[in-house]
């Protein structure tokens, strides 16, 4: 098969072969399985430690003719698809690295860790909709490009539509480029680990509060003063009926003259204005 037309497929329709050699970089020196919520194999990670060299991670994944050390297609699934099932209401640790995933896995069993292929460099390039509804804390490495890319997770998982996104903090005096697949620093231990997220983790998030935009804000102002306007209006109409009862009873007072309209006084009656001298129609 040509290799512009070579395309991945996942799951993978073939099993992993037993053995596996890169023709540059030989045997793998470890090797990590991504999988679908259901366990199916879909693609492997590989990381090579040639001697002299800098280590080397390769994807590895499986089309028609079998398997070839090619990279899926983006979006590319998380690693720990599996976990993320089996514990739907557990919280999610995010972290850089498959190897750190598993490592976070053992230091905090009642976290589900989790990660992206690719690195600092590729968080755009994962597919973060498994995160929808969880509630997500993210665990940097102890270096710029770590941080950054924690920054881009957040972005990631809210937009993701996360219940809640918290970045934890690593201490500053922590060694640089520092991850929780390392040897932990002189002085800590697992319990400060969980002590690190945990007092992050129960911090109170702020509220959200969404923007108002001018043409909202300015309906909202105009419709304040169109109900100010017709409570003005409303008091203006009480006010000028009670100043016509009011003239009325004046007008209607007894005429000392004539003896027209007389009445009884009411001393239950509330004192009202009165003309200033007898009138006569």
């Amino acid at each position: 098969m040509n290799a512009d037309t070579w395309a991945p497929i996942m799951p993978a329709p073939r099993p992993l072969p037993a053995k596996l050699r890169h023709n540059r970089l030989g045997t793998p020196s470890a090797i990590w399985r991504y999988t679908d919520a259901a366990g199916d194999l879909l693609f492997i990670v590989a990381r090579f430690d040639p001697p002299g060299a800098r280590k080397e991670i390769l994807p590895m994944t499986c089309g028609a003719d079998g398997w070839r050390w090619k990279a899926p297609p983006a979006p590319r699934p998380l690693y720990g698809l599996d976990r993320l099932a089996a514990q739907p209401s557990a919280p999610v640790l995010v972290v850089e690295g498959e190897k750190v995933a598993d490592a976070a896995a053992q230091a905090f069993p009642d976290l589900v860790p989790i990660a992206w292929l690719g690195g600092a460099q590729a968080v755009a390039k994962a597919e973060w909709s498994a995160l929808q509804g969880r509630r997500v804390a993210i665990w940097p490495d102890n270096d710029q490009p770590g941080r950054k890319a924690a920054a881009d997770v957040v972005k990631a998982a809210t937009a993701a539509g996360a219940a809640s996104v918290v970045l934890l903090d690593v201490p500053a005096d922590w060694p640089d480029g520092w991850d929780l697949a390392d040897t932990l620093p002189e002085g800590v231990t697992a319990d400060t680990l969980r002590v690190c997220w945990m007092k992050r983790w129960r911090r109170k998030p702020k509220a959200h509060r969404p923007a108002i935009g001018c043409a909202r804000m300015w309906r909202g102002l105009l419709q304040w003063r169109q109900r100010i306007g017709l409570r003005r209006a409303a008091i203006w109409r009480s006010a000028t009926a009670s100043l016509w009862r009011t003239w009325k009873r004046c007008a209607r007072q007894p005429c000392a003259e004539h003896g027209r309209n007389k009445r009884k006084p009411n001393p239950m009656r509330l004192p009202v204005m009165r003309a200033a001298g007898p009138i006569c129609w």
